[in-house]
């Protein structure tokens, strides 16, 4: 009824009752309840008409109450978490969010999601059939990296059916040819992203139920899958690189 007036500016009782869809034999008793409450007024008048209050007068006193006890709340929010991050790096233990993800269509939706977010870097590390459905499903994605001067830098294996990729990759981003990478798909964005699939079977197709992966927006948990990564799978003493001409 209150919000009805307000829109309405003033009225009687019959037409506030039309509009609001109070039945007229109980918009009365509403009436005299926002009245002894200050948020109507009742202009005399025959017949008798009802007046808003000023919503700001009204409900003003109400919010900077509310903003006052949420500052509180942010505050103690604040001391609180900086108590847990002092504790916790004491003790050496920090709970991380990781996901996992199942079939290749729900990994290609989080990849996507995290080339639309990326703002510094990211790194890709795929082999040549991944490559091949990433430049395909992603290559406007990544031109709007690079007019972000977001830095890229691929990691593939080079064979005879993505070396039109790897040309066009080269144009754009560092590129590094390793002989060998197993079947996965590795995405590092901004170093506080990670995603790594194992993809099953290793094609270029965009629907496969084998697939398993994981993705985790922990920056900790990021560093470490890319250090991990970087010595099993990129160590350059282990993997020679090669060019692709």
């Amino acid at each position: 009824v209150y919000t009805t007036l307000v829109m309405l500016g003033s009225s009687d009782a019959r037409k506030l009752s039309a509009r609001s869809g109070v039945p007229r034999t109980k918009v009365y008793k509403v009436l005299k309840g926002l009245i002894d409450k200050g948020l109507v007024l009742r202009i005399p008048n025959m017949p008798a008409i009802f007046a808003p209050a000023s919503p700001q007068k009204v409900f003003g006193g109400l919010i900077e109450s509310y903003k006052s006890k949420t500052q509180f709340l942010i505050e103690l929010v604040e001391r609180l978490e900086e108590a847990y991050r002092r504790n916790i790096r004491v003790i050496g233990l920090e709970r991380v969010d990781v996901w996992i993800l199942k079939g290749r269509k729900e990994t290609l939706r989080k990849v996507k999601e995290i080339l639309s977010s990326v703002e510094n870097s990211l790194t890709l590390t795929t082999t040549e059939n991944g490559s091949i459905l990433f430049f395909k499903l992603f290559n406007k994605c990544l031109d709007r990296l690079i007019e972000r001067n977001v830095k890229l830098t691929v990691n593939l294996s080079p064979g005879r059916r993505n070396h039109n990729v790897v040309r066009e990759l080269r144009y754009v981003c560092h590129v590094r040819c390793l002989p060998y990478i197993p079947p996965i798909l590795f995405l590092n964005g901004d170093g506080r992203k990670v995603l790594l699939s194992y993809r099953i079977p290793d094609d270029y197709s965009l629907n496969s139920d084998g697939d398993i992966g994981l993705f985790s927006e922990s920056k900790v948990f990021t560093d470490f899958l890319s250090t991990m990564f970087s010595f099993t799978v990129l160590k350059p003493g282990k993997l020679r690189e090669r060019s692709v001409n």
